[in-house]
């Protein structure tokens, strides 16, 4: 049941919330692997650091188009229509 109200939470506006799924699958990664990685890391991983590096560049590009889609709201005084 809940995969069934997930799928179609995703896939009702599909460009709209596939960046939204990608956006839940990146930050369920970082809060996994952060963790991890400080507590267990004892030596560097190219494959690690190049997975974080972009995960890194999906957030830069998240909050890039968040600033250039901005909607205005226009306050409408009482008798506006």
């Amino acid at each position: 049941m809940l995969l069934v109200l997930l799928l179609t939470a995703v896939f009702h506006r599909l460009p709209l919330r596939s960046w939204d799924f990608l956006m839940l699958l990146v930050l369920l990664f970082t809060a996994v692997a952060v963790p991890l990685e400080a507590g267990f890391r004892a030596t560097a991983s190219q494959e690690l650091d190049a997975v974080n590096s972009a995960v890194l560049a999906v957030f830069w590009v998240d909050i890039w188009v968040n600033f250039r889609c901005v909607v205005p709201v226009y306050a409408m005084r009482e008798g506006d229509m």
